[in-house]
């Protein structure tokens, strides 16, 4: 499953942006969130749902994520 939510920037161009930090997810940028969502494979939903129950940490989201597979 990949993000279906875009950034579009002034020019109206999609724009998805790699993370300055790699071990936190920031949801307040949203470039950063379609890139996390696509890296990790799930919806933006799904994602922020496991923010909701596990904090932003890129390491604890990733648990989450095992045990669930």
């Amino acid at each position: 499953m990949h993000c279906t939510i875009y950034c579009i920037d002034m020019s109206n161009e999609l724009k998805m942006k790699i993370p300055a930090n790699l071990t936190k997810i920031d949801t307040n940028d949203l470039g950063e969130f379609i890139w996390w969502c696509a890296h990790l494979g799930v919806g933006p939903e799904k994602l922020l749902s496991l923010i909701g129950r596990t904090g932003n940490s890129l390491e604890k989201i990733r648990e989450e994520l095992g045990k669930r597979h």
